[in-house]
């Protein structure tokens, strides 16, 4: 049994649809060439298959010395060949291949002394004779018998070998080189070939290791030097977008080199790599903290693959993508280690994606970033409902719930501050007391979304608050998402004596307006209590494992709590009965201003259940035991459990515990809730 497929291909859509230069050859050869040109398009390949065991295939390649063009619409012109003649392209196939199977190590070889004599040099710009090829193998092939373990490791320094060891071609043209990407599946990964200057879009997560070359992604470079990262662009957010930023860009020289079928890897045979393109291996990734959220969520977030990396490269359909403006790379370069950046603007305007941005710049420049999260609605790095500060030292490639961290320092606050806004300026007092910033170390503050009522007074105290040196305004072409007055040094003036009447901006600073990144979304779009209900899930999914996936597992991390030794209040410090406490989260914390009720929130714990008459209560979370130590109080209110952790809980015959049915009574009003489909397929 023959199948006929090709390698993926994709083209840029930055670029122009090209199509072949195609000479007026006399009719009488046009039909006879054209069946056998098929087989030279770049990246075909014939994979034979025998009945007996499907699982021994054998492989031929062939790779133009210059690569032909490939459509816009990501098809090559392989695709349009096949609907026009695939009949005379398969009984060509099965003719070659049934004479070379008899003797497979000389497959290839055979392959090119069969068709070579029919081929016009002048239309294939260049094909590779049989002399040729062996010359090439034995320059540059390695044993098989050296690289057999199939490992990624494997794969990665055969590859690397083979590229400082690999032949030069002085003068080959460097006008023939095709733009876009070349995929080709290994095993269990994805070996993708990004040419120089081109993009791609990612969808999905995996771990992602650059063996030849470097790439930007979000504002961080990857070279072949560095460790395996792991990339996280799942759908309701903005998918990350990879950039070929290699240093290599002498287009006057090409880099062939030979990657060998090793072990059970079918890669091509014949594959060329330009020097100025970069080379990227996406591995996959076991998340349990992705699986235990997508499995309280009703919207489907990744791709559902099990043998490869859970990621589509260049999906098709609508998607919002990052395009950084020209703007915010001018701000990031001029930063220095005395820079105090804060960040403002309205909802859905790319406050988290710039905050993202700088912190991975800046982090090729210093050995951390400090950020000071002012969003408690949004919080970068934890849970929902606290001021933090946080010292990054690894760069953000995924969107907030993809890489909580624990605090350097936290104050409990509250997702909605309208009703309180005195206290949301105290906690930010408080927060600072203790100092906020580090010597020839940069700082982030990232600040809420909230443009309404009294928003401008709330950015006013916060900026005479913090004294920040640089304000950057993050302005929508949508008026809706902006603040209602002018972003200006006299304006903020005026506006800066509501809640403290001693507040001045005395202090140096300057306002940068720039563009939002977000205008031209086009893509579905998570909703920020969405968002929030995936952040809790990611802070208790972090104790999820292979067999742990549950939080009704008697296996999770559980800590007996005595109710003599801590108190549970609500957010005012006012007694709460333990019975209010049980089945729902709370804030593990310690009173740190009495005066004013505010408490230093050291993360979140779950009320397993209530021994009333021994007045203990089981605790689940991921806090460590030295940290729990310092906990005087549980703090109740703040956080609320999202409803699919009651409604979808395993084993349970019956009644579910803790859901009861009733009628809505009078006006009352049905919250929102996260919907669990009864099917268990996400679409």
């Amino acid at each position: 049994m023959m199948q006929l497929f090709r390698k993926e291909s994709i083209k840029s859509k930055s670029n122009n649809k090209v199509s072949y230069n195609e000479s007026a050859p006399e009719k009488r050869n046009k039909r006879r060439k054209k069946r056998k040109s098929i087989l030279f398009k770049p990246g075909k390949r014939a994979k034979l298959m025998k009945p007996s065991d499907a699982s021994d295939t054998s492989e031929i390649s062939v790779s133009l010395h210059e690569e032909k063009t490939i459509q816009s619409d990501g098809k090559s012109d392989f695709d349009n060949d096949l609907s026009n003649g695939i009949s005379d392209c398969e009984e060509y196939c099965n003719s070659s291949i049934n004479t070379a199977i008899s003797n497979s190590s000389s497959l290839l070889s055979e392959f090119f002394k069969d068709t070579s004599d029919e081929i016009n040099d002048e239309d294939n710009n260049f094909i590779v004779s049989d002399k040729a090829v062996e010359s090439f193998k034995k320059k540059n092939s390695l044993s098989l018998e050296e690289k057999s373990d199939g490992s990624n490791d494997s794969i990665e320094s055969t590859l690397n070998e083979l590229i400082e060891n690999s032949q030069i071609d002085e003068e080959s043209d460097s006008d023939t080189a095709d733009s876009g990407c070349e995929i080709h599946e290994c095993d269990k990964d994805y070996i993708v070939i990004l040419k120089y200057s081109q993009t791609l879009k990612i969808f999905g997560f995996c771990d992602l290791k650059v063996l030849h070359g470097k790439i930007n992604i979000l504002g961080y470079a990857l070279n072949n030097s560095m460790e395996k990262h792991s990339i996280y662009s799942p759908k309701g957010t903005a998918l990350l977008t990879l950039k070929n930023t290699s240093n290599y860009c002498d287009e006057s020289r090409k880099m062939k080199t030979l990657v060998t079928k090793l072990s059970k890897h079918p890669i091509l045979k014949d594959l060329e790599v330009r020097r100025d393109s970069s080379v990227l291996m996406f591995m996959k990734k076991h998340d349990f903290t992705l699986d235990f959220i997508e499995k309280h969520i009703s919207q489907w977030i990744v791709p559902t693959k099990t043998s490869f990396p859970c990621v589509e490269i260049n999906p098709k359909g609508n998607w919002n993508t990052i395009n950084i403006p020209e703007e915010w790379s001018k701000v990031v370069q001029n930063a220095t280690g005395q820079s105090k950046i804060l960040i403002c603007g309205g909802k859905g305007v790319g406050k988290s994606t710039f905050l993202r941005y700088a912190v991975n710049c800046l982090l090729q420049k210093y050995k951390f970033v400090r950020v000071v999260d002012l969003d408690p609605g949004q919080s970068e790095f934890s849970a929902p409902s606290t001021l933090s500060v946080f010292n990054i030292e690894e760069p953000l490639l995924g969107i907030n719930y993809t890489h909580l961290k624990t605090a350097d320092r936290s104050v409990l606050s509250d997702i909605n501050i309208a009703p309180d806004p005195d206290k949301f300026i105290e906690c930010i007092q408080e927060l600072k007391r203790k100092g906020l910033y580090i010597d020839n170390i940069p700082t982030i503050i990232n600040t809420m979304g909230f443009i309404d009522d009294i928003a401008f007074h709330l950015i006013s105290n916060t900026v005479a608050i913090l004294q920040p040196n640089q304000i950057v305004y993050i302005e929508s072409t949508n008026k809706k998402k902006n603040f209602k007055v002018e972003m200006a040094k006299k304006t903020l003036n005026e506006y800066v004596k509501l809640f403290d009447s001693n507040l001045k901006l005395n202090f140096p600073f300057e306002i940068v307006n720039i563009p939002s990144a977000t205008d031209e979304n086009v893509g579905w779009t998570l909703q920020p209590r969405q968002m929030r209900e995936m952040c809790i899930l990611s802070y208790f999914g972090k104790n999820m494992t292979e067999n742990c996936n549950t939080l009704q597992d008697y296996r999770l991390p559980m800590f007996e709590v005595d109710l003599i030794d801590v108190s549970i209040t609500d957010r005012n410090n006012s007694n709460v009965p333990v019975e209010a406490a049980n089945a729902n989260i709370v804030g593990l914390c310690c009173l740190a201003n009495e005066e004013n009720s505010i408490f230093e929130c050291f993360g979140w714990g779950i009320v397993r259940c209530h021994n009333p008459s021994a007045r203990k209560i089981l605790l689940i979370t991921p806090v460590n035991k030295d940290v729990l130590e310092k906990v005087t109080h549980l703090v109740v209110g703040c956080l609320t459990l999202p409803p699919s952790v009651y409604m979808n809980q395993e084993g349970v015959v019956g009644h579910i515990p803790y859901v009861f049915v009733s009628d809505l009574t009078g006006f009352a009003q049905m919250s929102k809730r996260t919907r669990i489909p009864f099917n268990s397929h996400k679409k």
